[in-house]
């Protein structure tokens, strides 16, 4: 590995620590929707259990469990349901929405009834999600995931991003061209990355970048195939613990930094391990991380610590 100053390390961290941005203002509608559908009428209008509409042909891929539940937690924290969902429901959601994706070509058509939880029988408060397999820019094959949900600008302190407004306004019919919920899961070996329309991303683990430690809330690296799941872990590990190691601490601030940095890096490989399908090493580091107490900071990378730590909690609790 390359050699680093652990000074910088430390700087560029503490430069992050202290950074939050705004989120963006509302964009405009194109007149064109992304998706013209026929609503369905549900017949049990109590029911919330998602279900598939349509038959489809498989691509055939699978994948590690890690890495579906890690993404199926991500997606179900992007809805708002995370914490209220059973180990039973999850699995469903698990089943239906990150297995046996369709190939090229076909459609995966998939319904969440009532997910505003409406007391109004109204077929457009049920949540339409179109699955298709398609190819980035560099020809990688990736899913792609538009829904009928509205999306809404957060303007919150330390988060930048959307939030999916279940509550109201579910387009009949149509998917907008713009400023609706579209989501993507990325395809890397037999992993698969979900990237939702939160940003930055509730699954934001710190990974080392070359000029210091930040978040790696798109996962850029390892979608690229840049780096692999174990390689940035053990980077990670080595270039924090070499920092630790050696670093100096001259006041009661850069003791809280320090033992900010430890703990959330090993929420971070608790999380890479997760995801990886290792869960005796993600159960490990979670420990490990629950053993470092300290202060969480009042910004953007303690916000983003807290929500993976979150995520963790609920999949290492259901794991059990």
């Amino acid at each position: 590995m390359k050699r680093i100053s652990l000074l910088g390390v430390f700087v560029f961290f503490v430069l992050l620590n202290g950074c939050s941005t705004l989120g963006s203002s509302k964009s405009t509608f194109f007149d064109n929707p992304r998706r013209e559908f026929q609503a369905i009428e549900i017949a049990d209008n109590n029911s919330t259990d998602p279900f598939i509409v349509n038959e489809f042909l498989s691509d055939g891929h699978s994948f590690k469990n890690g890495s579906i539940y890690f993404s199926t937690a991500l997606f179900l924290s992007d809805i708002g349901i995370l914490e209220d969902i059973t180990k039973e429901q999850f699995e469903k959601y698990a089943d239906i929405f990150f297995s046996n994706f369709p190939n090229e070509g076909e459609l995966k058509e998939i319904i969440i009834p009532n997910l505003s939880l409406s007391q109004e029988n109204d077929i457009e408060k049920n949540a339409y999600f179109f699955v298709t397999k398609t190819k980035n820019n560099e020809g990688r094959d990736y899913y792609l995931i538009e829904s009928n949900i509205p999306i809404n600008s957060k303007f919150a302190p330390y988060y930048d991003g959307y939030e999916i407004n279940r509550g109201n306004g579910f387009y009949k019919n149509i998917i907008p061209a713009s400023w609706t919920s579209v989501m993507n899961v990325f395809i890397i070996d037999d992993i698969l990355l979900y990237r939702g329309i939160a940003y930055p991303s509730k699954s934001a683990p710190l990974f080392f970048t070359g000029t210091g430690i930040g978040s790696n809330g798109r996962m850029d690296t390892i979608i690229s195939g840049q780096s692999t799941v174990s390689q940035v872990k053990d980077t990670l590990k080595e270039t924090v613990d070499k920092a630790l190691e050696t670093t100096k601490a001259e006041n009661q601030q850069q003791i809280d930094s320090m033992k900010f940095l430890k703990k959330n890096t090993d929420i971070s490989l608790s999380a890479y391990s997760y995801i990886d399908s290792n869960i005796g090493d993600a159960k490990r580091y979670y420990l490990l991380s629950k053993e470092t107490e300290v202060n969480i900071p009042d910004n953007a990378m303690g916000s983003r610590m807290k929500e993976l730590e979150s995520i963790m909690d609920y999949l290492l609790n259901m794991t059990e």
